[in-house]
């Protein structure tokens, strides 16, 4: 059960359907290729899980030793691995592509389904499920997965880049239900204790993200955010290279009357609809009721 201290109690939007706004597909694939591929995936997973089993039957010396330390390393590379994708691909914090405008209204193309402007909608992920995550996670994770499968030897090296790949995959589902748990919403018990004992996405600290200029990008444990963050100023500081994530900057860019600081925002493409909004603390807020 998701605790109360971690509910968000700014006026931000809870996901596009709590607004009677539907995508046309779930996330990045169709509804129909997840639908198949639910039947491939079992197979994908088993042969996954079984050559870790056949590797780690190949290690000769210290084999609890040698995983615990591939296990440590996987535990903070993943990590990173994380921040990086999430800052420069999810959140395209380095673009400066330019919305269109029209008729009083910013034009947002969403092509990622409910998981498109996670800014604008913090806990869209909700809407989502958790098997359509995995089904399109492991989609995207097939091609690493069978390099390793028949590229990779070295049986500790091997088990490196898998377990790299199962914390990658698993950082989908804890950054989900790090936002359930901000939002107040329940949160199945063995992810809720590892969220309550740090040891994977701390809510708390996950919330600054989306409050404090966009910095913390992690996915998965946090752990390597400090190290991450510390890149991106030092970029920004020296080469004057600054990230913004690409909403925010556009809705920054525009000219709005001190007095009337409401935001209209016109949804294509797999959503399509309109909001009004407030930006407001690096927040899209809901406006107050007339």
């Amino acid at each position: 059960m998701a605790s109360n201290r971690y509910s968000n109690k700014r006026e931000t939007f809870s996901s596009f359907t709590d607004i009677n706004l539907y995508s046309k597909k779930e996330w990045f694939f169709s509804n129909n290729l997840v639908f198949y591929m639910g039947f491939i995936v079992p197979f994908i997973v088993c042969i996954f899980f079984y050559d870790i089993f056949r590797s780690y039957k190949k290690i000769k010396k210290n084999k609890a030793i040698t995983l615990i330390i591939i296990v440590g390393i996987s535990y903070l590379l993943a990590d990173f691995l994380s921040c990086g994708f999430h800052c420069f691909y999810v959140d395209s914090s380095y673009s400066r592509n330019k919305y269109k405008k029209e008729d009083g209204y910013i034009i947002v193309d969403t092509k990622y389904g409910y998981g498109s402007c996670h800014h604008i909608f913090p806990s869209n992920w909700k809407d989502v499920k958790d098997s359509t995550i995995l089904i399109s996670v492991v989609i995207i994770s097939t091609i690493p997965i069978l390099s390793v499968l028949f590229m990779v030897k070295n049986p500790v090296i091997k088990i490196t880049l898998y377990t790299i790949i199962f914390f990658f995959i698993i950082s989908f589902f804890i950054h989900k239900y790090t936002h359930e748990k901000l939002h107040g919403r329940d949160v199945p018990f063995f992810i809720d204790f590892f969220l309550e004992n740090n040891l994977f996405l701390s809510p708390k600290n996950h919330q600054k993200h989306h409050i404090e200029n966009n910095y913390n990008w992690s996915l998965f444990n946090g752990r390597t955010d400090s190290f991450f963050n510390f890149i991106i100023y030092f970029v920004c500081y020296y080469f004057n290279v600054c990230p913004i994530e690409e909403t925010e900057y556009n809705v920054k860019s525009l000219e709005r009357d001190d007095n009337n600081n409401i935001v209209n925002i016109k949804f294509v493409g797999d959503i399509e609809g309109t909001l009004q909004c407030i930006f407001k603390n690096n927040l899209f807020i809901k406006p107050p009721p007339r």
